[in-house]
């Protein structure tokens, strides 16, 4: 799938790490929110660069005492009235995290604006 990233369409560097997988010591990689949160000690031991893939339901505040382990976070939109992903986004600004915030799924062009307004 295509990932815009500033205005153009880039090629994703990151590797979504299926949970049995051992974590590589080097490269970047998307974990689930749980296998990150079950392998904080692991992953302070790996030079992979960390992003973390949240559902709709996961509790994004359980990131905030690891935000510097984490360079991106992927938000879902499973559904087109599905806009959960949005609050999520914003509570995460809110809560300091600056790394790269990626909406993933069913994202509509015509949402582009509300999506830069809450941190995408």
């Amino acid at each position: 799938m295509p990932l815009l990233k500033n205005n153009a369409f880039v090629a994703d560097e990151f590797v979504t790490l299926p949970d049995e997988s051992a974590l590589p010591i080097s490269g970047k990689v998307i974990l689930s929110f749980q296998r990150f949160l079950n392998s904080l000690d692991e992953i302070s031991k790996s030079g992979a660069t960390i992003g973390v893939r949240l559902s709709n339901t996961d509790k994004a505040d359980a990131l905030v005492p690891n935000f510097s382990k984490i360079m991106l976070i992927v938000l879902p939109f499973p559904a087109f009235a599905d806009g959960r992903a949005y609050s999520i986004a914003r509570q995460l600004r809110l809560e300091g995290y600056r790394g790269e915030l990626r909406a993933a799924g069913n994202v509509l062009l015509d949402t582009l604006q509300l999506i830069l307004q809450v941190g995408f």
